[in-house]
This record gives C-alpha cells, structure tokens and sequence, in this order.
C-alpha cells in the first residue's frame, strides 16, 4: 500500500512503479479526483489494482501483481501538465520473500 496527501489544484494522480529502486518506472494508474475512476495503466497481468481516497486530504493505492516488492512514485496532474514525482517509495506485500 502506498499512500500519499493531497496537492492543491490537482485534478489527479498518476502512480507509477518499478522493480528497482533506480528505475526505470512506468505508469500503474491513475485516478480522476472530480469522478473518482481509476485507469488502469500498467502493462503486465495483475490480480488487483486500486486508488482512493480514504479520507479527505489523502489517497491510497494497493496493488497485487506478483507477490515481490516494488517501487513506486506518485505524481499530480491538472489541465496544465504533470508535476514532480514524489520520493521513491518501497512495498511489499506480507509474507513476501523480498522485503523493503
């Protein structure tokens, strides 16, 4: 699970992910604030993706691909283009045989 605040004036987030903490990333998903609708963005199988927002200043993000630890960053985007990405963040699901 990764979890981050909310960034003013961003009409979405887009969560990107990758095997190693250097790169390279690549889209996972992304969700709309106004609607709530998710995109799924990655290109490889797995068993369940989700975004929301469990309270009102902040967003979380579960992902279930293949059972290994997995770096992330998080960006926000409006109408007038992307912003940085965050610190690289690492989870691993429980039980894994990689940690972080």
């Amino acid at each position: 699970m990764v979890d981050w605040g909310t960034v003013p004036n961003a009409t979405g987030y887009r969560v990107y992910r990758s095997a190693s903490p250097d790169g390279p990333f690549t889209r996972a998903a992304s969700i709309s604030v106004a609607t709530g609708k998710v995109t799924i963005e990655i290109g490889v199988p797995y068993e369940y993706i989700q975004i929301w927002p469990p309270s009102g200043d902040s967003f979380e993000y579960v992902e279930v691909v293949d059972g290994r630890r997995t770096y992330f960053q998080v960006a926000a985007f409006n109408a007038g283009g992307s912003g940085p990405r965050s610190a690289v963040v690492c989870a691993a699901p429980p039980g894994a045989t990689e940690t972080c």
